[in-house]
């Protein structure tokens, strides 16, 4: 008689409640693969506050930058950096580092709807 197969439930074990594994992504041009992890509400503040101006004029393009700078983990960029980018690329990294930040891409088994 042929035995049949289990099907077994794993065991999740549970995490901390703030211990949080960001999301990342990553973009290959030209060789070079560039990585990204998403921010943390904090460091999204601080990106908005040192992008406002003391006159309280608020710069989005400084902000996404900043963004940019501060998710990349692999190689570490810093503005003077991003600034030699090709302008192809940084709209691509532009477009890789607003997904990891958009909670319109969050996956529907990740929470609830």
């Amino acid at each position: 008689m042929a035995g049949r197969a289990e099907k077994v439930t794993p065991i999740v074990e549970p995490r901390e409640p703030f211990a949080f594994i960001p999301n990342s992504n990553e973009y290959t041009f030209q060789g070079m693969t560039y990585k990204f992890r998403e921010l943390t509400v904090a460091e999204n503040d601080e990106c908005r506050e040192l992008a406002t101006a003391p006159d309280g004029t608020y710069d989005g393009r400084k902000h996404m930058r900043l963004m940019i700078c501060l998710g990349s983990v692999e190689p570490k960029i810093d503005p003077e950096q991003l600034q030699q980018f090709p302008q192809r690329l940084y709209g691509k990294l532009l477009e890789l580092v607003s997904s990891l930040n958009d909670e319109g891409t969050l996956d529907d088994t990740e929470g609830n709807a």
